[in-house]
């Protein structure tokens, strides 16, 4: 018989932070690349409804900041990202933002 898992809470993000976040990334961004593509081989799915997880193919600190920039247009949601645990030690205010 297995020990029953303990449900973790997400972190306690910061509203006002994440917004500020996404307005710097945008910037940031914009003056780095030129644009953020979707590759079409299928057609993209509409936006469901409730829980969404995206999940991109390799790790870079990239993938958060054009992240912030696609989620700007869902803002009616949370969003929240994985980020390796020493990273998270080193920079705590990053549990703020969401990352966990």
């Amino acid at each position: 018989m297995t020990a029953p898992s303990k449900q973790r809470d997400l972190p306690r993000r910061s509203d006002w932070l994440v917004r500020h976040f996404f307005n710097y990334v945008t910037g940031y961004v914009g003056k780095r690349m030129h644009a953020v593509r979707v590759a079409r081989s299928n057609p993209l799915p509409a936006v469901p409804d409730g829980p969404l997880i995206v999940v991109v193919n390799h790790p870079s600190w990239w993938d958060p900041m054009i992240g912030s920039v696609v989620c700007r247009g869902m803002a009616d949601r949370h969003h929240f990202a994985p980020i390796d645990a020493k990273g998270l030690a080193v920079y705590p205010v990053l549990g703020r933002l969401g990352f966990f």
